[in-house]
């Protein structure tokens, strides 16, 4: 898939700082260049995770990579990498959970 977008809120999840302290409604779209796949995540993050950077696209079946600017979130923590090695793309993220996100991770897989 050439547009994937791991950073656009779900509508179900539209209302959420109605819900949680803390939340904003604030977003951001970013998507992968055609016939590029996602292959990355860069931000910051302590005991929660803080921003989200930007993404890391991989063209499909080869080895360019471009980077996309996110830029939402805070500014506090360390920056952290989750990139996919060689060619390979995101095929899961997982997040945990509660008011705050605490805990990301990718789940790599082959092209």
């Amino acid at each position: 898939m050439s547009r994937m977008n791991p950073l656009r809120p779900e509508r179900r999840r539209r209302n959420a700082s109605n819900l949680l302290p803390g939340v904003s409604l604030r977003h951001r779209t970013v998507y992968c260049p055609t016939h590029y796949v996602l292959s990355g995540i860069k931000g910051k993050g302590g005991d929660y995770v803080d921003r989200i950077n930007s993404i890391r696209c991989t063209r499909f079946r080869g080895d360019k990579v471009s980077f996309r600017n996110v830029g939402i979130g805070g500014t506090g923590g360390r920056v952290g990498r989750l990139y996919c090695t060689g060619a390979d793309r995101v095929s899961r993220i997982r997040v945990r959970f509660g008011s705050w996100i605490d805990w990301l991770s990718v789940e790599c897989r082959g092209q």
